[in-house]
């Protein structure tokens, strides 16, 4: 019999990390690290992360309630978060505070009013009274149809402008640090003669990336006075250029210049009207943030939806997932994946996650990879018995326990559910049992929710004798009785008669009787501590001169069994019964058996148990049985 001495440390470790997880909380934080709302930054979002545990989210200030596992904040304040576990009865609760600055620069513009001819294209000036230079940009802008479009280049707390053409000019002065503006306009007239027009760009005068790192500029809207006359045209970085075109169109323009002018020249009067603008190039991506509800999916939380956040407008979302995949949206799912190689046994990556945020007017992308990380290890254990595994009349229960070799699987804080034979689940970090058979135990990690499980069997083993046949001749002087055993070994026997007919030792297997007459054996495994009775019953046949002595034959049939049990006995004994006992010697059945066939239906379980037959105080006969 195989022995395992065993220290069971796991119910410490439990409760020590029941305790941890209790007091397990959420982190928040901005996405862009930016906590100050101004004119640049109008909103801000704020991200949360659980670790392994998922959370839901109240975020409150005074008179804004929001909810989700991030929030886009508008509104400056102490804003409060209150996570609630979903697993538990948990929750905790975070403080942070947005802060907001918009202030402007003030701005004036001389001349208050202006006038273009053809020989004078006068100068408008902008100047910004603000903190400093350093701290201020200065910018002149004309709304030309739909479009505003920057005519002139940026500088600090003064900027001067010349105008060659009609129309309402806006000085703009932004504060560096807030984004904050204010703005001044200016009126500019033409004299007669000076010819007026509108230029366009299918960029909106921008260059960026992609198909927009190309724009075309088109003339258009152009008037002459008094008559209508033919122009010419041309755009350049320079004043007074030289030389001009008829085409009213300039394709593949790709020079991002702050400064360019564009001309055009009555072919008549030699008038030459011009009007300002900017080439800027704007090959920034957007930016790319993504919201991970938890840092790591397990059993637990299966799975988790990866949002795409950006703080620019006018944007387009995608996602490159494994093994590469292409979804067209701003969130995704991503689940375990138990075919990671080894990821039963280490924390692993389910892959490899790629935001893509288009700007759709510069084509340009922002991009943000991501790992989401899997903890689905596996609390692997055996089961073993604590000292004996098998029941017997001396021990008649069997201890298990988890057996927990791999170091991954003690740091994975198993909880244990024992399911034996005949009898519902009962947690523990052993398992007492007294019935024989398969016992499921199933593990699971208070760290990430995985199970496991394994079998652990408990065998019985309860002794029986058997009767043996055996004749005699009358008239008698002597009769040999020999007991047959289903093992030789270790087996003691007892036998008791009439006084006086027992003629040899009644401590061996077969004794010599010289009368007829009942005789009893009891016979005891020294080992499994379990005893049996056999009792013989010497008789002569029909009062013949010879006589045999009759064992008592008892048959008990199918066992196992499917609960329908025939029991044959080979004579008449007044009285006879059947008890069925539970490995714990309670009684389960009682029937009597009237005649030499009795068939019935146990209606007993599946199961273990032991019965006897008996007539009056004799037992007859004691076996084990099993239901199916």
């Amino acid at each position: 019999m195989k022995t395992t001495n065993l220290r069971i440390i796991v119910i410490a470790i439990i409760g020590l990390m029941i305790n941890s997880l209790n007091a397990q909380t959420f982190t928040v934080g901005s996405a862009s690290g930016n906590l100050a709302l101004n004119c640049n930054t109008t909103v801000i979002t704020m991200t949360t992360n659980s670790g392994y545990v998922p959370y839901s989210y109240t975020w409150t200030a005074p008179g804004n309630t929001l909810y989700g596992n991030y929030a886009n904040i508008s509104v400056p304040g102490t804003w409060t978060v209150l996570g609630q576990s979903q697993t538990s009865t948990v929750s905790s609760q975070q403080t942070f505070i947005i802060t907001q600055n918009l202030s402007a620069p003030n701005i004036g513009i001389t001349p208050t009013l202006a006038n273009v001819t053809c020989t004078l294209m006068p100068s408008l000036t902008l100047t910004s009274t603000s903190a400093g230079p350093a701290n201020t940009i200065t910018d002149w802008y004309k709304v030309i149809g739909t479009n505003t479009i920057s005519v002139g280049a940026p500088q600090g707390t003064l900027n001067v402008l010349s105008v060659g053409n009609p129309g309402v000019f806006w000085g703009v002065s932004i504060n560096n640090f807030t984004g904050c503006k204010s703005t001044m306009s200016v009126q500019v007239t033409a004299s007669v003669g000076v010819p007026t027009f509108s230029i366009s760009s299918t960029t909106n005068f921008s260059l960026g990336c992609g198909s927009s790192s190309v724009t075309s500029l088109q003339f258009a809207n152009v008037v002459t006075f008094p008559v209508s006359n033919p122009v010419s045209y041309t755009v350049s970085p320079f004043p007074n250029p030289a030389t001009f075109t008829n085409n009213p169109s300039i394709p593949n323009f790709t020079v991002p210049v702050n400064w360019w002018s564009a001309y055009v020249k009555d072919l008549t009067s030699n008038c030459v009207g011009m009007q300002p603008f900017a080439i800027t190039q704007n090959i920034n991506p957007p930016s790319a943030f993504v919201s991970q509800p938890v840092s790591t999916i397990s059993c637990f939380q299966p799975t988790t939806i990866l949002t795409g956040i950006t703080n620019n407008t006018n944007t387009t979302m995608s996602w490159t997932v494994p093994p590469s995949s292409v979804v067209n949206s701003s969130t995704v799912i991503a689940s375990t994946n138990s075919a990671v190689f080894n990821s039963t046994n280490n924390i692993t990556s389910t892959g490899v996650y790629t935001l893509s945020v288009t700007d759709n007017i510069t084509q340009c992308v922002g991009i943000k990879t991501i790992s989401v990380m899997q903890d689905i290890r596996l609390p692997k254990f055996t089961v073993s018995a604590m000292t004996n595994s098998v029941i017997t009349c001396i021990n008649p229960s069997v201890t298990l326990v988890p057996i927990l070799t791999p170091t991954i699987s003690v740091s994975l804080v198993p909880t244990f559910v024992w399911f034996a034979p005949l009898s519902s689940s009962v947690q523990g970090s052993s398992f007492t049992s007294t019935l024989a058979g398969s016992h499921t135990v199933i593990a699971t990690s208070l760290i990430n929710g995985c199970t496991y499980s394994a079998i652990g069997y408990v065998a019985i083993d309860t002794f029986v004798a058997i009767g043996g046949a055996f004749g005699v001749s009358c008239p008698m002087t002597t009769a040999v009785i020999t007991p047959t055993t289903s093992g030789p070994f270790n087996t003691t026997y007892t036998w008791s008669g009439t006084p006086g007919t027992i003629t040899s030792p009644v401590n061996q297997q077969t004794i010599s009787v010289n009368a007829l007459g009942n005789y009893t054996c009891i016979v005891s495994n020294t080992v499994n501590g379990c005893a049996d009775t056999v009792v013989y019953n010497v008789v002569c046949n029909n009062g013949i001169k010879s006589f045999t002595s009759n064992e008592i034959i008892i048959s008990v049939y199918p066992n196992p069994s499917n609960g329908i049990l025939t029991i044959e006995v080979s004579s008449a004994h007044p009285n006879a019964k059947l008890n069925v006992f539970d490995v714990q010697g309670k009684l389960l059945l009682e029937k009597p058996l009237n005649s030499s066939l009795n068939k019935f239906e146990t209606n007993l379980p599946k199961g273990f148990y032991l019965y006897r037959i008996t007539s009056e105080d004799q037992v007859l006969k004691k076996d084990k049985l099993i239901i199916e």
